[in-house]
């Protein structure tokens, strides 16, 4: 039940986000891949830096080195040309991690995002040149092991959340990981065409948009 209610609870942020990136139009230049994934690596990297406080080698045998982005957006961006990537934006407005729950929440927003990611990568294929091993391994992450993946990090969500208050922190943390990353790509320097897109969605989350 826990990932059918994660599903519920995010669906309509995740599929916002999917909208306002609308990567398959915008996407159209090197420049403007590069920007995204300077984008993505501001966030991705302070995000998994704090998951890895709860996700180490005690975490049950979760194996979160399997999951981490970091890695291939460093090597998409060195391949793009980019060498000084510590001068790059990092978010301070992180999604409030301060429990295993709310990591395990936080994780379900960026794993699921996943299973779309090929066919972003295929797109990018065709029209960038990029592939994977050549400045595209960061939409290709899992490449056809995307599904298993994402079935096996369900099992040890289902393994995890054994009460309504796990659950709840889960899902609480899910959504507050979708609304952050709307909120990142708001932020001056966020390439023009999609910082317009977000700027309206990324305020409208009831609950959500007063939060620092």
């Amino acid at each position: 039940m826990i990932m059918i209610r994660l599903r519920q609870k995010t669906l309509r942020f995740h599929l916002g986000l999917n909208e306002r990136l609308d990567l398959f139009r915008y996407l159209t230049t090197i420049d403007d891949y590069r920007r995204l994934l300077e984008r993505f690596l501001g966030f991705y990297g302070p995000v998994e830096a704090a998951l890895e406080k709860h996700f180490n080698r005690r975490a049950g045998g979760f194996d979160f080195e399997r999951r981490r982005k970091v890695p291939t957006l460093v090597s998409d961006l060195r391949a793009l040309g980019i060498k000084n990537l510590t001068a790059l934006p990092r978010c301070g407005a992180l999604p409030t991690l301060e429990s295993a729950p709310q990591a395990f929440g936080c994780l379900y927003a960026l794993e699921i995002s996943t299973l779309g990611w090929q066919f972003v990568a295929r797109h990018l294929n065709r029209s960038l040149g990029v592939g994977p091993g050549a400045g595209c391994c960061f939409f290709d992450r899992y490449g056809d092991q995307a599904v298993r993946m994402w079935g096996e990090f369900g099992q040890q969500i289902k393994k995890y959340a054994v009460t309504a208050e796990i659950e709840e922190a889960m899902s609480e943390a899910a959504v507050e990981t979708f609304v952050k990353l709307e909120q990142w790509m708001t932020f001056k320097g966020a390439p023009e065409r999609w910082a317009q897109r977000f700027e309206v969605g990324a305020r409208s989350h009831v609950g959500l948009e007063s939060r620092p």
